[in-house]
């Protein structure tokens, strides 16, 4: 899976296999610059974006201190539908996390006006 994005990117910096499914994730900063040990810096951005929309005006404040933190600002993704071997359908998408955040914020900040 993904020799494109290997060849560009190296390894990716998260992803998971099983017989159905294959998806590799790159993940960048604001700039668009690989993160370094992207995989464990990362992985906090997942649980904290659990329900974003569902969150206090304090908490998703919170998801974007993460996201200030760890640096992770966007992510590339490449995702596998497997069918005994094959490839049978692929998906490639961006994912912005600040502007997720942003968002959510400014909504938050409505609702309490």
């Amino acid at each position: 899976m993904g020799n494109a994005l290997h060849s560009r990117w190296g390894n990716e910096h998260g992803g998971i296999r099983s017989d159905a499914r294959a998806r590799a994730t790159y993940f960048f900063d604001a700039e668009w610059r690989l993160i370094e040990d992207a995989g464990n810096k990362c992985a906090p951005i997942y649980p904290a974006f659990y329900r974003l929309d569902e969150k206090t005006i304090d908490e998703v404040t919170a998801v974007s201190n993460v996201l200030d933190a760890t640096g992770c600002a966007f992510s590339r993704d490449s995702a596998l539908a497997i069918n005994k071997g094959a490839a049978v359908q692929s998906i490639f998408y961006t994912v912005d996390f600040r502007l997720q955040v942003n968002d959510v914020l400014k909504r938050v900040a409505f609702g309490l006006q």
